[in-house]
């Protein structure tokens, strides 16, 4: 699930141009760090190690930036990269829904839908998919659907 998610994350971010040596990282903004390390997440940057995208966006998500809190979030669910740490990336997908970020809305939703990390908790997990659903989420929308058409009298 999360993986499916990544692509879609890679494919809307925004394309950054070439390398920035990790001495100039201080100089870049906050946002310029974050599609640099989409750019390395996704093995467009030569000579550097993929997993180095992890480290970024962790500093990034540390000062804020609502979409590395997202990528951060969803590289530890799935081992992307790195070791997999599912407590941790439920907490970095939490800060990003609470932050009002549909994509984190929407994995929280399926985390807490899907008992990851946490325990399934599906009137919780309605709540969120919703929340993400009303902001244009397309997948939310289709699974806060499917969840109705099924009955769940509680959405």
């Amino acid at each position: 699930m999360h993986g499916k998610c990544l692509r879609r994350r890679r494919r809307r971010s925004r394309t950054g141009v070439g390398a920035h040596p990790a001495g100039k990282r201080g100089h870049m903004d906050i946002q310029a760090i974050h599609d640099h390390a989409v750019q390395v997440l996704a093995g467009k940057v030569p000579g550097t190690d993929r997993s180095a995208a992890r480290a970024l966006f962790a500093e990034n998500a540390a000062r804020g930036h609502v979409g590395s809190m997202v990528f951060l979030g969803i590289v530890l669910l799935d081992g992307v990269h790195g070791p997999q740490d599912i407590p941790a990336g439920v907490v970095w997908v939490r800060k990003a829904a609470d932050a009002g970020h549909s994509e984190g809305e929407f994995l929280l939703g399926m985390c807490l839908a899907e008992g990851t990390g946490m325990e399934r908790d599906l009137e919780q997990a309605i709540v969120w998919l919703r929340r993400a659903a009303d902001k244009g989420h397309e997948e939310a929308s289709f699974i806060f659907a499917e969840l109705a058409r099924r009955g769940h009298s509680d959405i």
